[in-house]
């Protein structure tokens, strides 16, 4: 898992040739980053066909942890 991936927007390229070589399969990698990484001028691949979008939310406040 990686997280703010898009700060280093190389990562999207060796993503790709990772996936594509057979050396990874998809769901053992864990791009995380805030915000819509599609919209980011920086990332030039968009791992079009490898890629699953989750959307998480944040956490509600009786899931906080604490117990209420």
């Amino acid at each position: 898992m990686i997280d703010e991936a898009a700060k280093v927007p190389e990562i999207f390229d060796a993503v790709k040739v990772l996936v594509d070589e057979g050396g990874a399969t998809p769901s053992r990698i864990v791009l995380a980053t805030s915000g819509n990484y599609l919209m980011l001028h920086r990332i030039r691949e968009t791992l079009s066909g490898r890629v699953h979008l989750l959307r998480l939310y944040p956490f509600a406040w009786g899931e906080e942890g604490t117990g209420g």
